[in-house]
């Protein structure tokens, strides 16, 4: 009875390792996203997840409903991966928690820009227009530099565009009204206002038709979107897998058939 009890208590034993083993292998081959609407998010969907799933990669969407909460859940390793930030939002982010959020891959990016609902040429701008930028301090900055680019404002010389805000502009030769705002609010008033600068993802968010863009900005380093993770998940081989999608073949053929009007700005890398 003994004899029995043991043999019986081994192969339980066995049974609970191998099973063990094989869920912590499984888990390794699943991807938790955070994710929030947006267009950064889709072109993951469906361009980066079907390389990966051929892969033998699960890629698990957990919604949220801003970036914050993502980033939030990342540290508390209830996701692995964002998609749909900057640079400069993960250095700020970092500095004010004490976090070790990391980039590991830049990714194609919608470029800020103008649009308006009364013009169709920025020709048509005159003195004491109203121009509606977001409110947000890093999208500021890129509506401030692309208002420079386009010749409507000048900022102090030597600026980092990163930085930029209204208390940089120098010179506005034609007295122009800019209006900062919450950016998501922007396409449902664009109306009321002269010309607007809004973000990609905000566009994509109002369903705005992209091809009717006045100016685009010209992207900084820092204002490409990146995929960020942990630094102790940077190595890991389901991030060198996400790395390798982006910077496949495969993922090259996509957007070479799905970028109509350059609406991602592609990284050199």
């Amino acid at each position: 009875m003994k004899k029995a009890m043991k043999v019986i208590l081994c192969i339980m034993v066995s049974v609970a390792i191998l099973a063990g083993c094989g869920k912590d292998e499984a888990s390794e081959k699943i991807i938790k996203m955070g994710v929030s609407a947006g267009p950064y998010n889709e072109l993951f969907d469906v361009a980066i997840t079907p390389i990966l799933e051929k892969n033998g990669y699960k890629v698990e969407n957990i919604e949220f409903r801003a970036l914050l909460d993502s980033n939030i859940a990342m540290l508390e390793d209830g996701v692995d991966v964002v998609v749909a930030q900057h640079a400069g939002y993960m250095k700020v982010f970092n500095e004010q928690r004490g976090t070790d959020l990391v980039a590991i891959q830049k990714i194609p990016t919608v470029p800020a820009a103008v649009f308006s609902k009364r013009f169709e040429s920025l020709n048509d701008v005159k003195e004491g227009m109203t121009i509606l930028i977001p409110m947000d301090a890093s999208n500021a900055a890129r509506a401030y530099g692309l208002l420079q680019k386009i010749g409507w404002i000048q900022l102090t010389e030597g600026l980092d565009l990163m930085k930029a805000s209204k208390l940089d502009v120098i010179s506005n030769p034609y007295n122009l009204e800019i209006k900062e705002i919450d950016s998501t609010l922007i396409p449902r008033v664009l109306e009321e206002a002269d010309f607007a600068v809004i973000p990609g993802s905000i566009v994509w968010l109002g369903k705005m038709d992209p091809s009717k863009a006045l100016a685009h900005e010209e992207l900084l380093p820092d204002l490409y979107l990146q995929v960020v993770v942990r630094d102790k998940n940077k190595d890991s081989e389901w991030a060198k897998a996400i790395i390798d999608a982006y910077n496949s073949e495969e993922f090259k053929a996509y957007l070479s058939k799905n970028n109509p009007n350059n609406y991602w700005a592609v990284p050199k890398n």
